[in-house]
């Protein structure tokens, strides 16, 4: 009787890939682990081969995953798995029908329900792009799933459930993002991205984004203006706005949970020292603006996101100073239908006021220019784009504080401060400014920001950590003026928004 000897020339404990080659040898050749490989006869022979390093979740941490060979008389070889638990007791055997003399397996861990995934693939899906089998763990039953889900060869996986496929021709590339639903158990495609290019002449190129999700377009255009459209080998010039586009706000569908409570914020101020917060759930909207007596107004302001969906509302008595409004989310359901609902709503009476500040191009916060006198500056970063408007910033340096010495008799060496990235759309208008810095050199309070940009240039909204949640700034304008009215901020802490009116000076 033959066996086939197992080579594992690669391994990797969660994100790598392992090849896996088999080749045939004699009994008295074949490795064994210093235990016999066992082989069963029924109808077929099926041979056990080495041990994959599989990493498997807590709790089973000693169990052993073994690829196994079912060699039938005058067939091709096929494959399937058998877990071992750590007394050697044979737990599950599930088969895998991949039809391939080399397999490829990867293990990641955000693919599928926070636990590795066992992705298997022919040895050429990169190249031939041949689908694979994804065998999806279940902790509470403590084995595979084997019923395994289709999946593409993947480039990376970008964020939960949700990865990147990308196919490269010779003058074009098309990306596309997939949802691994754990519902309908398939993928689902949420965005995809086609860029053609001339290899000729300018080397102009077209790129066309297109969400289909929400079957609206992001982006359509050439990406030529007079300039290279490119920054290097395979990567355009204005990168960042493009990857943006492409990679933010996914939409995907799933199982929206409403709650018709609306959880209310109500701040009352009637200067510095003087004021009241409670806390009121509303059984609607409409008892809400009726309890505030906005129930037959017009929104005073509204913010919506970039495919058209209400995120805020405003009501507003500008005379009187008081005000209401509510937050919303929205989402799809299996059906494809759009799903809406209030996340909170927040009540206000009372106003302040404060001079505006344009910080667009500011490279400092507040507490950053006096927290950088304590400390020694080794390296200041600038970058441009290439109409020489300031693209990004950092700061690195030596700190006194201890605490960055991440272990005992570690040497303080130079450390990241704080950086600055800013984003510009196709024609050159600012589109998002991000802020970070190191939270043991300036507090957590605003370690990063996001300030988002209309096409005049003007900040409109503003996203920014704090210890306990967030703030976000909603800045409202007067017609095309460039300096804002208001800003509303909102306080988000748990599940309340507490609203602040400002009147800019």
């Amino acid at each position: 009787m033959t066996k086939i000897k197992c080579i594992i020339e690669a391994a990797s404990l969660m994100m790598g890939t392992i090849f896996l080659m088999t080749g045939c040898g004699t009994a008295a050749e074949a490795e064994t682990d210093n235990t016999e490989k066992s082989t069963t006869i029924v109808e077929s022979i099926v041979i056990e081969q080495d041990k994959i390093d599989y990493p498997f979740p807590y709790g089973v941490e000693g169990w052993r995953l073994v690829l196994c060979t079912d060699k039938a008389a005058g067939e091709k070889s096929t494959f399937c798995f058998r877990i071992y638990n750590e007394e050697k007791n044979l737990v599950q055997e599930f088969p895998c029908e991949i039809e391939a003399d080399e397999l490829i397996f990867r293990f990641d861990k955000e693919l599928y329900n926070q636990w590795a995934s066992l992705a298997v693939y022919p040895e050429d899906a990169e190249t031939s792009r041949v689908d694979g089998l994804l065998f999806t763990w279940n902790y509470e039953e403590q084995r595979f799933d084997e019923d395994p889900i289709e999946i593409p060869w993947y480039d990376e996986v970008i964020g939960y459930h949700t990865f990147l496929v990308t196919d490269r021709q010779e003058n074009g590339e098309t990306r596309v993002i997939y949802r691994l639903d754990s519902e309908i158990r398939q993928p689902i495609e949420l965005r995809d991205w086609t860029l053609t290019w001339d290899e000729d002449g300018d080397r102009t190129a077209r790129l066309y984004i297109w969400d289909c999700i929400a079957e609206s377009v992001i982006y359509d255009g050439v990406l030529y203006d007079g300039k290279e459209a490119w920054k290097a080998v395979g990567r355009l010039a204005n990168d960042e706005y493009y990857q943006e586009l492409f990679l933010k706000d996914l939409q995907y569908p799933g199982s929206p949970t409403v709650d018709e409570t609306i959880s209310t914020a109500k701040y009352i101020t009637g200067g510095e020292d003087s004021w009241h917060l409670e806390n009121i759930d509303y059984e609607s909207r409409e008892a809400l603006l009726t309890d505030c007596g906005f129930q037959d107004a017009e929104p005073y302001y509204q913010y919506f996101d970039r495919f058209g969906n209400l995120e805020l509302e405003l009501y507003f008595d500008e005379n009187a100073g008081r005000g209401c409004g509510f937050r919303y989310s929205n989402g799809l359901n299996y059906e494809l239908e759009k799903v809406i609902w209030c996340i909170d709503g927040f009540i206000f009476e009372g106003i302040s006021s404060e001079e505006w500040e344009d910080d667009s191009y500011s490279l400092l916060t507040w507490g950053d220019r006096e927290a950088l006198e304590h400390e020694d500056i080794t390296q200041v970063l600038y970058e441009y784009t290439d109409d020489e408007k300031i693209s990004s910033y950092e700061v690195r340096g030596l700190t006194e504080n201890t605490e960055m010495q991440w272990w005992e008799g570690m040497e303080v060496t130079d450390d990241f401060f704080l950086s600055i990235d800013w984003v510009y759309r196709s024609d050159g208008t600012l589109y998002r400014r991000y802020y970070n810095h190191n939270s043991r050199v300036f507090g957590t309070a605003g370690q990063s920001q996001w300030t988002y940009y209309d096409e005049p240039g003007r900040s409109v909204y503003r996203h920014e950590y704090i210890t306990h949640g967030s703030h976000e700034y909603y800045y409202i304008y007067n017609g095309d003026n460039e300096k804002p009215s208001y800003c509303l901020l909102l306080d988000r802490d748990g599940s309340y928004s507490t609203p602040s009116m400002i009147v800019y000076r």
